[in-house]
């Protein structure tokens, strides 16, 4: 064997790809403010022992849910995961959301990671964060409220309710201390429907649950 034949042994098994690409898994949440096409929810810090140049791409729940030719997430060449159609996400509000990302080499090495989305739910992501209060918002016609990232949400005056929204704009609320479920919508509220009353309508100037039932035609506390 001559020097020669070494060298270009030797060279040729230096170019032997070995490795595939990889990277941890990854978790974020996507709250009050983040629901806007652009948004930079995370990155997924991916690694090649190989020293190649990979390849991102998201291999589930990326679905054109509405039909209008723009999936809800993207990922860039550098990893940043980013949303792009927040309507395609209005399903999987108050929900952990798992979305796969395919990592490859370009040289026939592959792997997959999954990542845990916390998608909170539709009245906060539709709502403005407060500054310097975690997890607060306030929405045009709700008013300031505290979400716990689930469907649990907090009102200064009216409490914890638990909020589900309808097929349009609107949300039922069910409400622990009413111990039954009450709906409104931005331009109705504070008049609310009261599932076991009919209408009722919300006094919000101060901290007590007081609401005016129009069949009772009376102002009745919070029970």
């Amino acid at each position: 064997i001559t020097q020669q034949n070494l060298a270009t042994q030797s060279a040729s098994i230096n170019s032997i790809n070995v490795f595939p690409p990889s990277a941890p898994p990854f978790s974020a949440s996507i709250r009050a403010g983040d629901w806007n096409a652009g948004k930079q929810i995370t990155v997924v810090s991916a690694s090649d022992a190989d020293g190649d140049t990979i390849t991102y791409s998201i291999t589930s729940k990326n679905f054109d849910l509405d039909g209008d030719g723009i999936l809800p997430f993207s990922i860039s060449s550098t990893g940043v995961l980013s949303i792009t159609d927040p309507d395609d996400l209005i399903p999987y509000a108050a929900s952990l959301l798992e979305v796969t990302v395919s990592l490859a080499d370009g040289k026939g090495m592959s792997s997959s990671i999954k990542g845990s989305l916390m998608v909170d739910n539709l009245l906060s992501l539709t709502s403005t964060p407060l500054s310097n209060r975690a997890g607060w918002a306030t929405s045009s016609w709700f008013g300031s409220f505290y979400s716990s990232g689930s469907s649990w949400v907090f009102h200064p005056t009216l409490g914890w309710l638990y909020a589900s929204p309808d097929n349009s704009d609107g949300f039922w609320f069910w409400d622990s201390v009413f111990n039954v479920w009450w709906w409104t919508k931005p331009d109705v509220f504070p008049h609310f429907y009261r599932k076991d009353s009919g209408w009722s309508y919300w006094s919000l100037s101060g901290t007590s649950r007081l609401h005016y039932n129009f069949s009772a035609k009376t102002w009745l506390p919070a029970q």
